[in-house]
């Protein structure tokens, strides 16, 4: 996700919020960052970022 588009799919000034995030699984693909990535390269974000781990 970083390499593609520079920043992280997470972030919260709160801790507590941003772990939140991350165990809800709650990113996006935000324009215009992300209007140029393909779709394959989305769908291997999606799977490595699955919250569940025999889904990864």
């Amino acid at each position: 996700y970083i390499l593609l588009v520079g920043y992280p799919p997470f972030w919260d000034e709160d801790q507590h919020r941003l772990y939140n995030q991350i165990k809800a699984g709650a990113y996006d693909y935000p324009s215009p960052e992300w209007d140029t990535v393909t779709s394959e390269a989305k769908r291997l974000i999606d799977s490595m970022l699955n919250i569940n781990p025999s889904r990864r």
